[in-house]
């Protein structure tokens, strides 16, 4: 199981106020994250592009795959 959390940033600066999901929070992907069962261990988080005002931060988001033994 590969959890993944992305976070996100917005403000007049472009790093004032940061959201993270854990969870997809709107059907068009926009800040697609959240649980995936798989074989294989992500080793990178996917993340939704954003809406042009809240942006993506790569380097805090991240995945974490769980063992199901």
């Amino acid at each position: 199981m590969n959890l993944r959390q992305c976070v996100y940033s917005y403000g007049e600066r472009g790093f004032d106020d940061h959201f993270t999901t854990v969870a997809p929070t709107t059907r068009d992907g926009r800040f697609a994250t959240g649980t995936k069962l798989s074989d294989t261990a992500d080793t990178a988080p996917t993340c939704g592009r954003g809406d042009g005002n809240v942006n993506p931060i790569p380097l805090l988001s991240g995945t974490k795959a769980l063992s199901r033994t």
